[in-house]
């Protein structure tokens, strides 16, 4: 004979609420779906099938139909609809030419809504008949949830396109919107793990697992740790992704180093990402870029070798780059080296950050930066706008012009022309080869950086032949790659592992420093540019948006009467290296955000002048936040599951259940008054002794929990009037005590103490 576990009133409350939770879990789960992947059928028509699925699965096991005949019953259905749809297509007039892929559309879509049907419906039914099938639900909408997230690897948090979109429609950074989906996703399935694990299955009048007097507390108590751990787990994972992100995507970071420090990293790079940096109007024209359609922003400079790599040099060098925070004025000092007029134009850029920084960056030599207003402060960090002195004219064709500037002092050549080997008198007396074992001078150096330039060189006089010369040997020669997997000791060489390998794998940090080392070791002062490199082809009517996949390092030469220029490696291979094509909507949006520009500030009230004060502020309301929210979270629970021992007697039909919960509920409440049942007394003995030193009387429900307890229900004149036994009670314990007491005893935590006496 076939059970039915709807004859049950608690049962039949489940299945509801299950059935109800399964149809919203779905339809969650389907629109996220379609977000990510465009199905092409309406959602609206995918949702109610995919709900009549599990609508019917309910109806047709409450009636006590059996698998075999609901799957009859639908297979007679789907050929029916089949079958007027092949009808369809010859009865609709051919002449018409809307008609020819007219049965073809509908089927389709048909396709598409008898499987969400299908699967819904048999999904439903293995639900309600079989055990383990919560389990392997929650696994496929798990594995659904990472695989549909997947593309966030590598610190790549707005790769899924939507969740960018999310971002920026809600005005909440990527990493937070993706750590509250996987929270708001994690507390669905924690939530519909508790509730299914306690369904009583058809033929089974038998829950899944029996319920036992704690497992109520006990989801409380899992929940709440769970979301605690969670909470945790989200604040390290935002304070790892900060880190990570100030190395940024090309292994470049985002800071303005103290001297002798460098912000690249050299053993792997974060993954391309397009998570938006800052956006840039060019306030001039700038047709003569002789790097078109590509063009490098100037935001730093290492030149200073320190045994092991180029790290930033003290203020007396590399004058040309601003050492302020942005947003602060800055203008030049004095008359510059450059040819102005023959080699550069002025051009003037307004730069709007929407990532933090702490330098600011422009196109090639600054001539003066000043602070705007900020047009949005929702959207962007600050705003400030830089003049430049831009070069128009490519360096590759200075053939007749020397390197270097003839007023620098010694000190300064020698500072731009150390490199690994340098020291040594050694390295002119080396053959020039490539050698793939180490050569070591006296200083510990290695001279095969020596060898090979000379290699590279041997027969060019020219020094912008010679650039080209070893820029070209390293573009032909390497492999780009984010994970080069080097080995490199500790205060090891780094760059050696790229360059003198069989295979050159590495990324624009070991092709900066690789280059840097040959030019200076051929006699020509050259540095790494750290920065951004963007794609000119996807500007918008002057705007374009940088992107931290756009973060760059290059090697830069000093020509005669130029200035510092590019001569940047270009790989001619690359591993698994994805276009990186700038969100043309977001781009748009905040386009529309910086029309028109806000004046400037007032001197002395300039918004960046406040900048670190701010920093300090939000960063110490960040962490109050944080705490303030987890605060409240435990309090919650705490304040949930308090009122889950005091009140859930109100909230049954069962007057046996009713009694043990009131029960319980009066007992917690002497427990949070320091009053407990002591070990080996039973109920009423305790009820007795309550009565006699509180005046507290528990004698009456007492004895009605004992008889719930042992006896069998034959009258229930004192178990139906459970409302009135309480209200006996309450009334004898506030006879000593007011309810201003009674009330603070509810945030007593004593009584979870004595709960499993009870």
């Amino acid at each position: 004979m076939a059970l039915n576990p709807l004859e049950n009133a608690d049962h039949a409350k489940r299945f509801l609420l299950l059935q109800t939770l399964r149809c919203i879990g779905a339809i969650c789960l389907l629109y996220f779906v379609a977000k990510a992947s465009d199905l092409g059928t309406s959602n609206l028509l995918l949702s109610l099938a995919t709900c009549s699925g599990i609508i019917s699965a309910g109806v047709l096991l409450a009636r006590g139909v059996k698998l075999k005949g609901s799957l009859a019953l639908h297979g007679a259905i789907v050929a029916i609809l089949y079958l007027g749809i092949f009808l369809t297509s010859y009865l609709l007039p051919s002449t018409k030419p809307a008609n020819d892929f007219f049965t073809y559309r509908i089927g389709s879509h048909l396709d598409l809504i008898l499987f969400s049907y299908c699967l819904a419906h048999i999904s439903t039914w293995l639900f309600w008949t079989k055990q383990l099938t919560d389990t392997v639900e929650m696994f496929v909408a798990s594995s659904l949830i990472i695989w549909l997230l997947a593309g966030h690897r590598q610190y790549q948090l707005d790769a899924p396109k939507r969740i960018g979109e999310l971002s920026w429609y809600f005005g909440i950074a990527p990493e937070w919107l993706f750590l509250i989906l996987g929270a708001i996703a994690t507390t669905i399935i924690t939530t519909y793990a508790i509730s299914s694990h306690r369904r009583a299955l058809f033929n089974c009048l038998n829950p899944v697992a029996k319920r036992g007097k704690l497992q109520p507390l006990a989801s409380i108590l899992i929940t709440l740790l769970l979301l605690s751990c969670l909470a945790l787990l989200a604040n390290n994972i935002k304070q790892s992704y900060a880190q990570e992100m100030d190395r940024s995507s090309e292994g470049v970071g985002r800071d303005q180093n103290k001297e002798g420090d460098s912000n690249l990293g050299f053993h792997s790079a974060v993954g391309k990402t397009k998570q938006p940096a800052a956006l840039v109007r060019f306030e001039s024209d700038y047709r003569d870029n002789p790097t078109a359609p590509m063009l490098y922003f100037r935001e730093g400079s290492l030149s200073e070798f320190n045994g092991h790599e180029l790290v930033l040099a003290s203020p007396d060098y590399d004058r040309d780059v601003p050492r302020i925070k942005p947003g602060e004025p800055y203008t030049t000092i004095g008359k510059n080296n450059y040819d102005d007029e023959k080699n550069r134009t002025e051009i003037v850029q307004s730069i709007f950050l929407l990532a933090e920084h702490q330098a600011p960056f422009g196109i090639d030599y600054p001539t003066s930066i000043r602070a705007l207003g900020n047009p949005d402060p929702k959207k962007f960090l600050l705003a400030y706008q830089v003049t430049s002195l831009a070069p128009h004219v490519n360096p590759e064709t200075l053939i007749d012009s020397a390197s270097g500037d003839s007023s620098w002092s010694k000190l300064i050549w020698d500072h731009y022309l150390r490199a690994p080997g340098s020291k040594s008198l050694k390295r002119f007396e080396l053959p020039a080869t490539d050698s793939a074992t180490p050569v070591l001078d006296e200083f510990g150096e290695d001279l095969r950086y020596a060898m090979l330039s000379k290699l590279l060189t041997e027969g060019l006089e020219n020094d912008v032949e010679k650039t080209l010369a070893i820029t070209r040997y390293l573009s032909q020669e390497s492999i780009y790659t984010r994970q080069p997997n080097h080995t490199v000791p500790a205060n090891g060489d780094a760059v050696a592992p790229y360059i003198f390998a069989q295979e050159k794998r590495g990324y624009c940090v070991h092709f900066a420093h690789a280059a840097v080392y040959l030019l200076r070791l051929a006699s020509i002062p050259a540095r790494i540019g750290t920065g951004y490199l963007t794609d000119l082809s996807y500007a918008k009517d002057g705007h374009i948006l940088l992107q931290l996949g756009d973060r760059h390092a290059w090697p830069e030469v000093y020509i005669q009467g130029y200035g510092w220029a590019v001569f940047d490696i270009q790989p001619a291979r690359a591993e698994n290296e994805p276009t990186l094509v700038p969100d043309e909507k977001l781009l748009e949006d905040l386009m529309s955000k910086i029309d028109p520009i806000k004046a400037n500030f007032p001197p002395g009230k300039s918004e960046a002048s406040n900048q670190s004060l701010d920093d300090e502020i939000g960063q110490s309301l960040l962490n109050t936040k944080f705490l303030l929210i987890t605060v409240l979270l435990l309090a919650s629970l705490f304040v949930i599951a308090k009122g889950y021992l005091r009140f859930a007697w109100k909230f049954t039909s069962d007057p046996r259940k009713k009694v043990e919960l009131a029960h319980r509920s009066l007992s917690l409440l002497a427990a949070d008054l320091g009053k407990f049942r002591d070990c080996g007394e039973t109920r009423l003995e305790f009820a007795k002794r309550l009565s006699e030193e509180e005046q507290f009387s528990l004698e009456r429900l007492a004895r009605a929990h004992e008889r719930v307890k042992y006896q069998a229900l034959e009258t229930q004149i004192e178990i139906t009037n459970t409302d009135a036994l309480v209200k006996e009670s309450l009334n004898s314990y506030e006879r000593k005590r007011d309810r201003f007491k009674r009330a603070l005893s509810f945030f007593s935590p004593l009584s979870f103490l004595r709960i499993s006496k009870w």
